[in-house]
């Protein structure tokens, strides 16, 4: 009598020791490579895998439920499927404590082979363990997929499709300009500009260092040059009437500096320093990100007239209004 005991309990704990000590996880799919990669993936984690090709493709209406049913049938702890599909296929990760399910379209069709097989496999490890370590007071598991189709085959589950991350904005630009200035001595000069754009892509500044090419002044009594620059302040605003194709306007405040040299026949020279009203208009293509080419229309209302005398007999005087016109071209520095 003695003997049979032993007997059994020797049976019993042999069984035991070959009895899998992990847990369980159900493996739904068609394709073996997939199911052995599940296998290798999680062997690591004391889990072993229960594959079944038999079982039917989860509701819409309750992926959660019919994922339970199938991990209870089968004694699992957790559910993974694979369902193939027209355009790819879909991977569903269920776990049977925290009752939830999560998810993913992917863009490969069935089989997969070994090198996706073991990625799909990866995935789906990671899925579950985001099932494992999300709390349950938190809201209901992120989609980690855009709107997806569950066939199978042809079940349809539509995920929410992932926020849409606005680009950073720019802060600062640099912008050159070449071009003519109409109205300094009369006379149409060449004229070029440097300026920093606070803020290109929204309302904003710009500081503008202007400059025309000197104009020569002769006469019987004085041979000289007059030159006119420009420090700018004006407020910009843009205007994205395409996705390429800005149109900017511009108003402020600025100040010329007038200084004219020359002989009489002895050397003479005046500096004077005018307030303007400043205001133009930009039109910008962009030629690809961060770089933009256009064309640029400026007007200046000098709100003093500046006449030059020598000895009583007038040299040259500034007009009250000047127009620059030119090319730019717009760099986004930061």
């Amino acid at each position: 009598m003695r003997a049979v005991v032993v007997c059994v309990l020797l049976s019993v704990a042999t069984a035991a020791r070959a009895t899998p000590s992990g847990e369980a996880i159900v493996v739904s799919s068609t394709d073996p490579d997939f199911s052995a990669a599940v296998a290798d993936a999680l062997r690591g984690a004391g889990m072993s895998v229960v594959a079944v090709t038999d079982a039917p493709a989860p509701s819409v209406t309750d992926l959660a439920g019919d994922s339970r049913r199938l991990a209870d049938r089968e004694h699992a702890s957790a559910t993974i499927v694979l369902l193939a599909g027209d355009q790819g296929t879909t991977l569903l990760t269920y776990d049977r404590d925290a009752d939830r399910v999560l998810v993913r379209a992917l863009p490969y069709r069935t089989p997969l082979g070994d090198v996706r097989a073991t990625e799909v496999a990866r995935m789906a490890r990671a899925m579950l363990r985001a099932l494992r370590v999300t709390p349950e007071i938190d809201a209901p598991p992120p989609r980690v997929a855009e709107a997806a189709l569950i066939r199978s085959r042809a079940v349809t589950v539509a995920a929410a499709p992932p926020p849409v991350v606005a680009p950073a904005p720019d802060h600062l630009a640099l912008e050159l300009l070449g071009g003519v200035r109409i109205g300094s001595d009369g006379g149409a000069l060449e004229h070029g500009a440097l300026g920093i754009i606070v803020r290109p892509d929204r309302p904003g500044l710009e500081l503008a260092a202007i400059a025309s090419s000197a104009a020569a002044i002769a006469m019987t009594s004085f041979a000289g040059a007059l030159s006119d620059r420009e420090l700018a302040l004006t407020g910009r605003v843009p205007l994205h009437l395409a996705p390429s194709f800005v149109l900017a306007g511009q108003a402020g405040f600025g100040i010329h500096r007038i200084a004219i040299t020359g002989t009489t026949p002895v050397p003479a020279s005046a500096t004077r320093y005018d307030p303007a009203v400043r205001a133009g208009m930009a039109a910008n293509y962009e030629l690809r990100p961060g770089v933009a080419l256009g064309v640029e229309v400026t007007a200046d209302g000098l709100l003093r007239r500046q006449d030059f005398t020598v000895g009583g007999r007038p040299l040259t005087n500034m007009p009250i209004l000047q127009i620059g016109v030119g090319l730019a071209l717009v760099a986004v520095l930061l």
